[in-house]
């Protein structure tokens, strides 16, 4: 675990691949600019910010990224061990029990609105845990086939955005899953269940694809049962997926952490239906997700860092909202008896009145909301 304390010292042979990144970037934001994004988050899609900082992105990649990347691969052939943090969650739990608190300490919440993803670097440059909704391998992509570090800009959520603050980072992890060595948070939970006598991979291969985790391809009821208890019982076997990145645009550094959910895209899904499907669904969202919140906020109590959250599996995933509700439990359960600051981003107002009425149910309040 102590590879989460602080950014780690590169090798010389990565270092100048990150450096070389930076170079090829072109422009640096300045204080000034952080000061700008950390008073009023909402400026940060004007043309000066995000806008300017995605057009600069395309233009690296579509110039930069051929050689780079070729170099990247040939790096990890020789140093497979380059700075990816992937932890079982049985061991953030046992990290968990041994947080030192204090009772006059509690945990202070912030709500952030329309901070555009990618300049969370502006907004805190403090080297704080990032949570990012990515998927279940730590890639970004819209389907559950892979998408090419250059094709990342054309993506505007959450994930994509939030990674791209970091090209030599995200390259690093684009570089490994071509090569077959990129860690997998679920695929140690799901290689280890059988039905019928078989790899539940290989009775449904359309259930799990490029970090794509689609549990509606689980036809038999039998057989979402066994795998929502094989998750359950299994789940500190579920990998915490981070990296240590340094950006670009303003040469900070974030510890990434790669979290996901179930895919339900383009489906309509009912979660107010009271059928046996809907609660084993409900339940595997659950299980799955929340355990990547207490994992993260476990992770910012022990290096005492900010924590900024962001909602995993909501918006195109389509996952139960009920889940954001257990997920806030979690975290601060965790946090208390400490004083980690915990960073909400809510694009929209819907998202930010949601989280307020998430934290009343449990007597909590923002400290502030910062728009």
């Amino acid at each position: 675990m102590d590879a989460i304390h602080s950014p780690p010292t590169f090798s010389p042979e990565y270092q100048a691949i990150v450096e070389s990144w930076g170079k090829a970037f072109g422009f640096k934001f300045t204080s000034q600019d952080s000061a700008l994004i950390r008073k009023n988050p909402a400026q940060s899609s004007d043309e000066k910010y995000s806008r300017r900082f995605l057009t600069q992105v395309s233009n690296v990649l579509s110039s930069f990224y051929p050689k780079t990347h070729e170099l990247t691969k040939a790096l990890l052939t020789k140093q497979p061990s380059l700075p990816f943090i992937s932890i079982p969650m049985g061991d953030v739990r046992t990290a968990a029990s041994t947080l030192n608190r204090d009772e006059a300490l509690s945990p202070k919440y912030y709500c952030v609105s329309q901070l555009s993803a990618d300049m969370i670097q502006l907004f805190d440059q403090t080297q704080p845990n990032v949570m990012v909704a990515s998927q279940f391998n730590a890639l970004e992509s819209p389907g559950s086939s892979v998408s090419p570090l250059p094709y990342w800009p054309s993506d505007h959520t959450q994930g994509p955005r939030a990674s791209l603050q970091s090209l030599s980072g995200a390259d690093l992890r684009c570089a490994a899953q071509e090569l077959g060595t990129l860690p997998d948070a679920i695929l140690p939970v799901l290689s280890s269940l059988s039905v019928d006598g078989r790899p539940i991979l290989e009775v449904y291969p359309s259930l799990y694809r490029n970090g794509y985790l689609c549990l509606t391809n689980v036809r038999d009821l039998n057989h979402l049962q066994l795998l929502k208890d094989h998750i359950e019982s299994h789940i500190t076997d579920l990998r915490l997926q981070m990296q240590w990145v340094k950006c670009e645009a303003t040469d900070t550094f974030q510890l990434q952490a790669f979290c996901a959910a179930p895919s339900f895209q383009g489906m309509v899904v009912d979660w107010n239906q009271r059928t046996e499907k809907i609660s084993l669904l409900r339940s595997i969202c659950r299980i799955l997700v929340v355990e990547q919140y207490r994992a993260v906020a476990t992770i910012a109590a022990l290096n005492k860092r900010p924590f900024h959250l962001t909602s995993v599996g909501q918006g195109v995933f389509n996952n139960p909202p009920t889940v954001m509700v257990d997920c806030f439990k979690a975290i601060d359960e965790v946090l208390q008896g400490t004083d980690t600051k915990v960073y909400f981003h809510c694009w929209t107002r819907q998202s930010a009145l949601q989280w307020t009425q998430v934290l009343d149910r449990f007597g909590r309040k923002f400290e502030a909301k910062i728009d």
